[in-house]
């Protein structure tokens, strides 16, 4: 199974080969540049090799261009 058959196959409560996995990080010294982030994470997740991929940007993303962090 390729990974995106194997997570569409988990989803749908159908037979898998293996039970899709992931995890993640965040990356504190890229996460303020759209593309270094998706650099590291791109990195990471070619590394290790996981099923899917999940953005971890910085938790105050959506507020740091209001003054709010």
């Amino acid at each position: 199974m390729t990974k995106a058959e194997r997570v569409q196959a988990a989803i749908d409560r159908a037979p898998v080969d293996r039970v899709p996995y992931a995890f993640w990080r965040h990356f504190p010294d890229a996460d303020r540049s759209p593309r270094a982030l998706a650099e590291a994470t791109l990195a990471f997740h070619a590394r290790w090799g996981c099923d899917f991929i999940k953005l971890t940007p910085a938790g105050g993303y959506a507020v740091r261009e209001w003054g709010c962090v």
